[in-house]
C-alpha cells in the first residue's frame, strides 16, 4: 500500500478481499474474521496517515469486500447470508474510520446490489466493480454495461470492472460501460 500511495494513489485499501465469513469458515478460521478485518483496516489507516503527512495531501482509507461465493440468484436464503456478511464487514470498516468501500469481483448484479445497499446503510461511498466471465456477462446474465448502469442509477459513486480478465479483454468492456454510464465515474 505504501508504494502505491507514494506513486500517487489517493486510496489506501485495507486488503480484506475474501476476508468474509464464508471464506474463513471454509478454512476453519472464523474466529479470526473480525480481528483480520479490523487489523487490515487499522494498517491501511496508519499507512494512509503516514503518507498523507509525508506527502502533504489527503489519502482516503477504503474497506474491501468481494464476491461471497455463496450467492444464488434463485435462493433468497443466500441473499440474507450475503447481506449479513457484507453488513458486518462494512460495519467494521465504518467503525475503524474507513472513508469508503471498494466492492470488487461481483459475479452477480443481485449480489452487487446487496453490497451497495449495505454500504449505503452506513453512509459510506462505494467503488463497485463487477466480474465479467468469458461469456461476456455476469452470472445472472447482465452485461457489465447494463449492470453498471443500474448500479450507478442506484447511487454507487463509482462503477466498473476489475482484474478478473486481462487488459485486452477489459478494454472493450470498459468502453461499453463508459458508453452506458455517460459521465458517471468509472473504475
Amino acid at each position: 500500500t505504501r508504494d502505491f500511495l507514494r506513486a500517487g494513489s489517493d486510496i489506501a485499501l485495507a486488503f480484506t478481499y475474501n476476508g468474509h465469513r464464508e471464506k474463513m469458515r471454509v478454512i476453519g478460521q472464523e474466529q479470526l474474521l473480525e480481528p483480520l478485518n479490523r487489523s487490515a483496516l487499522r494498517i491501511a489507516k496508519k499507512v494512509a496517515q503516514e503518507q498523507a503527512t509525508e506527502q502533504g495531501r489527503e489519502i482516503f482509507v477504503a474497506g474491501n469486500i468481494s464476491n461471497s461465493n455463496i450467492y444464488d440468484q434463485d435462493n433468497p436464503a443466500t441473499h440474507d447470508l450475503v447481506r449479513q456478511m457484507y453488513r458486518e464487514m462494512v460495519g467494521w470498516a465504518k467503525q475503524e474510520g474507513a472513508d469508503l468501500i471498494v466492492a470488487e469481483t461481483m459475479y452477480y448484479l443481485g449480489e452487487a446490489k446487496i453490497a451497495l445497499e449495505e454500504t449505503q446503510r452506513v453512509g459510506l461511498p462505494i467503488i463497485l466493480n463487477v466480474a465479467v466471465f468469458d461469456t461476456g456477462v455476469l452470472r445472472d446474465g447482465y452485461t457489465p454495461a447494463a449492470a453498471c448502469k443500474q448500479l450507478a442509477a442506484l447511487g454507487a459513486e463509482v462503477v466498473g470492472t476489475n482484474c478478473f480478465q486481462g487488459p485486452n479483454t477489459i478494454r472493450p468492456i470498459i468502453k461499453d460501460i463508459a458508453e452506458a454510464i455517460g459521465d458517471h465515474p468509472l473504475a
